[in-house]
């Protein structure tokens, strides 16, 4: 209903999805045998519209990611005053340029995902200390400085 696209139209798309891995079926969501709930099956998704070279569908798909990003950011900013005061100055954000071949720039790509990895796939330890979701975007973009 959100989307305005016909049911068949969605389940087709979500069963694509489901072939290239980024969806799976979640039985245990649906109410009855008619109801198909979907979710995410990666924690990660990585590309980039070079994967996919001259293919106007993952350009408009980078677009739609940049304005996902930019939405979760505008909406941290919109409301982190409902969160306690110990996390409101938490969420960072950097930007800067830097000089790089196409090596040290996929160099910095790797470890930068190397990293995040190492904190998303550990498990909590149970400690009693407080962890909240925090979503993570980086974007490496070419310019002038």
């Amino acid at each position: 209903a959100k989307t305005g696209q016909a049911v068949g139209n969605v389940s087709h798309h979500m069963k694509v999805l489901a072939a290239a891995k980024l969806v799976e079926v979640a039985p245990e969501l649906a109410r009855d045998q008619r109801e198909r709930w979907w979710r995410r099956s990666a924690k990660v998704l990585r590309w980039a519209a070079g994967d996919f070279p001259g293919d106007p569908v993952a350009e408009a798909a980078e677009v739609l990611v940049l304005d996902h990003q930019t939405a979760v950011a505008r909406d941290w900013i919109a409301n982190r005053e409902t969160y306690p005061e110990e996390w409101r100055g938490a969420p960072f954000s950097i930007d800067t340029w830097v000089r790089l071949s196409k090596d040290e720039l996929d160099e910095l790509n790797e470890r930068i995902f190397l990293l995040i990895s190492e904190f998303e796939n550990r498990t909590e330890p149970g400690d009693g200390v407080e962890r909240r979701p925090v979503f993570f975007a980086a974007r490496a973009s070419l310019g002038q400085p």
